[in-house]
């Protein structure tokens, strides 16, 4: 019953919020600037059935996997060295922070001088996600028992086993934590990326030839196309992490 009331009011919710766009885009009148709600969902509804709008959400999405794997990997590998090495951490961390306050903006057009079209989304994708692993694994790790450890030994398990039994899940709440935040960055930064580096097949590229022709209902429906991928995948990521956390 409490989970059918939650569902019901964020119907609502969304209800409201959709009325409050039709009122303002019949204030406004023009649909060159705001389109209503209906026009933009007919635009959405045209697009579903063609060929090329699957195929463009699957190379989209194939960069966002691409570049979240490639940051947790080097993320969590990076966040173990410097756990294990100081100076492997004197060396990295000023990288990280400084990868950090580095505009996606700034990323993308450095990358573009470099990189082909198609790549620089990756990069740009692994650059941003990279510092967020590595923090929050690196801290996850200083983090760690120590007690827990030495107890580990004192009863002869493996560094393995300990690794497995006593490290891991106290680390695995950080981890959850930086693939949640990655999730939904990721899939940000490579439209971000697509739209300015204009990839053939990508939803960004739909985007920047929306934006061009000023057909700002098929730019709306291309933008609620990417809310509800985005929101589906997040919810598939946390129902996996969910289901990791249950087998363990």
């Amino acid at each position: 019953m409490k989970v059918f009331m939650r569902k019901l009011k964020s119907l609502g919710v969304l209800l409201f919020w959709l009325a409050v766009w039709q009122v303002v885009a019949m204030v406004v009148g023009r649909e060159l600037i705001l389109p209503t709600p209906l026009q933009s969902f007919s635009q959405l509804f045209k697009l579903v059935p063609q060929a090329f709008f699957w195929i463009d959400i699957a190379v989209t999405l194939s960069r966002v996997a691409l570049g979240l794997v490639i940051s947790i990997v080097a993320g969590v590998g990076l966040a173990l060295l410097c756990h294990s090495s100081k100076l492997a951490y004197q060396l990295l961390q000023p990288v990280m922070s400084t990868v950090k306050t580095v505009p996606v903006m700034s990323l993308i057009l450095l990358f573009l001088v470099f990189m082909k079209s198609g790549i620089v989304p990756v990069a740009v994708c692994t650059m941003a996600c990279l510092p967020i692993v590595f923090s929050n694994i690196y801290q996850a790790l200083e983090n760690v028992d120590k007690k827990l450890t030495e107890m580990g030994k004192a009863f002869g398990l493996s560094r393995q086993k300990i690794f497995l039994k006593v490290v891991a899940p106290q680390i695995k709440p950080y981890f959850n934590s930086a693939v949640m935040v990655c999730a939904g960055f990721s899939w940000k930064t490579v439209v971000t990326a697509e739209v300015l580096s204009i990839p053939a097949s990508s939803i960004g590229y739909n985007l920047y030839i929306s934006k061009t022709y000023l057909d700002t209902p098929l730019l709306f429906a291309w933008t609620i196309g990417i809310i509800i991928i985005s929101v589906i995948i997040e919810k598939a990521i946390k129902a996996a992490l969910l289901l990791g956390d249950n087998k363990v």
